[in-house]
């Protein structure tokens, strides 16, 4: 809870104020470029180098791209045009240029220009980070628990890799013989759905290596799809314990003589 209360806290907000502040001003300046005395005297725009230290390379195509002060361009790509961008625009009187076809789309939700629509975010965007109020509602909560089970799956299967395959780690069982682990073998066990799913990700990182090692010998089957897995021999099922039920790592037994994690179940098949 302290990961994603200091991610969000301190990182998102952040990100969010200065984006809202710049936005602001973005959007107070351009509300003076529309005026007529500055028309008569600066008719177009040229948007301005990035100021970060380490400007993003997307942008860059934009750099120096003059157009008329009401041009719909300025519609959509009044910067910022993504989160922390440090681009800008200033009011020019020189000759107008072509939009180059290589520059980026502004981020879901900043293709916007808020001294026109009046607002800060583009809501209309679909694939924005945010809601309209009128969407506040259970669909919400869906897409925000589906994010977080993203974003778990990711940091389950970066551990994974850290503890088992970068050191390249194996497990003998006895009576079986060397278990090892694949990537992709991994993340079958991650995305593979579960009764207990969240349950299901602790114990790929905490109690894994114990049950393979420990875990009561529940069986095999042979490979009865041999077109689709050429390889695999048979699949031999170990128990493990779940949110207090039981649930079953399958090991892949292959022609090559190996022993390979392919996925967790949690429930055997039938024949």
């Amino acid at each position: 809870v302290q990961a994603v209360l200091a991610n969000y806290n301190q990182r998102w907000l952040k990100t969010e104020y200065y984006m809202a502040t710049r936005s602001c001003r973005a959007m107070r300046d351009y509300q003076q470029y529309q005026e007529p005395s500055h028309l008569r005297m600066y008719p177009n725009l040229r948007y301005t180098a990035s100021r970060a230290a380490t400007p993003r390379e997307e942008h860059k195509p934009y750099y120096g791209v003059v157009r008329p002060v009401n041009d719909d361009f300025w519609t959509y790509h009044l910067p910022p045009i993504a989160f922390n961008c440090l681009c800008g625009v200033e009011p020019c009187d020189e000759a107008v240029t072509e939009v180059p076809p290589n520059g980026p789309t502004p981020a879901p939700g900043l293709d916007n220009n808020g001294a026109l629509s009046g607002t800060i975010i583009n809501l209309g965007n679909p694939e924005g980070p945010y809601y309209p109020g009128q969407a506040m509602t259970g669909d919400v909560d869906a897409a925000g628990r589906k994010a977080l089970l993203k974003q778990l799956r990711q940091q389950t299967l970066q551990q994974l890799d850290q503890t088992l395959i970068a050191p390249g780690l194996t497990v003998d069982r006895p009576g079986m013989g060397v278990i090892s682990f694949t990537k992709k073998g991994l993340k079958e066990c991650i995305n593979q759905p579960h009764a207990h799913y969240l349950a299901k990700l602790d114990f790929l990182q905490e109690g894994l290596l114990e049950a393979l090692t420990k875990g009561a010998y529940a069986g095999t089957r042979p490979n009865d799809k041999p077109q689709k897995k050429p390889l695999a021999v048979a699949y031999h099922y170990i128990e493990c314990r779940l949110a207090g039920e039981s649930s079953f790592l399958v090991i892949e037994e292959n022609k090559k003589g190996e022993w390979v994690l392919y996925t967790i179940v949690d429930a055997l098949r039938t024949p």
